[in-house]
């Protein structure tokens, strides 16, 4: 049984699984079969596992460790459900089993409250391992108990300061929850010193850095993510994000179009680009961008939104308003298509259509000062006075400094001849004028 115990304490499994059938062929005690069943759950190899556990508990129907061996073994088989009843075997069988209640918690993880009580009780029986902590703290953090699970997460690694799955799981907390990213970059440290090709802990760290602004170090991470895996598109997209960030158009550029050479189905990575060639007023690659994703999905939003400006930009009034007008027929309610298509309308002299969409504009963002300034120019092109005095009136209202609105206004005033009314706004637009900044 020496022999047997180091190869345990090595982590190899497989000798000491040899040498467990050795002694169970010349000595069939239930200890050995136990100790054997063990040795398969600790390789992966659930059925024999159970065989096992299943001849110990012939010889000896009331050992609990054969009954957390057998509960062990069929976690590794996804049924849950069995697991939970060989658990509560052990615990009938030894009230006081630690790994019972462990084990009994992990099968129920899918009833937080549930698994916590049994997480609870093994903390009881055994409050120097930090397992039950663990395990505790995951329950808790599932259910948004999250001060009571950093508690947890923290006693875990002070009882275990290896423990690298207690410290992934407080710097996913420290990160998403807590918006503590430096908090959260200590722990992807310890864990990425243990696990330097940690995938998980790569990316979220690179996040962090990028939250923080620390955008070299966030390139770093990137840079190591894609040395591990080339064919994640993802990997290049938050690089392409973090060199836009930083002004490397360049960079930016290039990485986004490797994203799409890695997942050329991937809408988010052409709008990146599209929308970053918009920027640098290359509309012809910015079409082409938008293109290519109404042509993968043609009900995308903001895809209609941007080839309908393009096409505003390059004076395309009617495919303009072709396109606002599929993105309004997918919301009746967005004012900025509406508001996009009037400038459309109004590009190609159709006033009354780009009136009835001002009017909509105003019906769902009665605040949008520019719809009644716009409106009244219009009303005022067609004489239209007192409609467009009404709409100036109403802008100045939303906004008292707007001294170019004054002037309209004022303007309007002299040419219907109220003077008094002109003098007065065209003074209150020059006094504007000159407290600007």
């Amino acid at each position: 049984m020496r022999k047997v115990r180091c190869c345990w304490r090595k982590k190899k499994y497989e000798a000491a699984v040899a040498k467990f059938k050795s002694a169970a062929e010349i000595l069939p005690v239930d200890t050995v079969y136990l100790y054997l069943s063990l040795a398969y759950v600790e390789g992966k190899d659930p059925d024999k596992a159970i065989n096992a556990a299943q001849k110990a508990i012939e010889l000896n129907a009331n050992m609990a460790g054969a009954y957390v061996s057998l509960g062990q073994a069929y976690l590794l088989k996804d049924s849950s459900f069995q697991a939970n009843g060989y658990f509560t075997k052990a615990i009938q069988s030894d009230p006081d089993n630690y790994d019972a209640y462990i084990g009994r918690g992990l099968a129920n993880m899918s009833v937080p409250e549930i698994a916590i009580a049994d997480f609870n009780k093994a903390a009881l029986i055994n409050d120097k391992n930090a397992t039950a902590y663990y395990n505790r703290a995951f329950c808790r953090a599932a259910i948004q108990d999250y001060d009571a699970a950093m508690e947890d997460l923290d006693k875990a690694i002070m009882l275990n300061d290896k423990y690298m799955e207690a410290y992934e799981l407080r710097g996913s907390v420290y990160y998403f929850v807590k918006r503590n990213y430096k908090a959260a970059i200590n722990d992807l440290d310890q864990l990425l010193r243990s696990d330097p090709a940690n995938q998980s802990a790569l990316k979220m760290r690179s996040q962090a850095f990028y939250e923080m602004k620390e955008y070299d170090k966030a390139i770093f991470d990137l840079d190591k993510l894609i040395e591990l895996d080339l064919s994640v598109a993802q990997f290049y997209i938050n690089r392409g994000a973090i060199y836009q960030q930083m002004n490397k158009i360049p960079e930016a550029l290039a990485d986004y179009t490797r994203g799409i050479a890695k997942d050329t189905l991937n809408t988010e990575v052409y709008r990146l680009r599209g929308w970053l060639y918009f920027e640098q007023g290359d509309y012809k690659m910015s079409f082409k961008d938008f293109d290519k994703i109404l042509q993968i999905n043609p009900k995308h939003a903001n895809a209609l939104y941007n080839r309908g400006t393009i096409y505003h930009i390059q004076q395309n009034y009617e495919q303009a308003i072709a396109d606002f007008t599929r993105l309004i027929n997918l919301d009746t309610t967005y004012a900025d298509a509406y508001w996009e298509r009037s400038r459309a309308y109004y590009g190609k002299k159709d006033l009354d259509a780009a009136i009835a969409d001002l009017d909509k504009v105003i019906r769902l963002d009665p605040k949008r000062q520019i719809a009644y300034v716009i409106r009244g120019g219009i009303y005022q092109s067609e004489n239209k006075n007192q409609l467009a005095i009404d709409d100036y009136t109403r802008a100045i209202s939303l906004n008292a400094s707007d001294a170019a609105t004054y002037t309209r206004r004022g303007l309007l005033y002299r040419d219907m001849g109220k003077k008094d009314l002109a003098d007065a706004d065209l003074k209150k637009a020059a006094e504007l004028k000159q407290s600007a900044p």
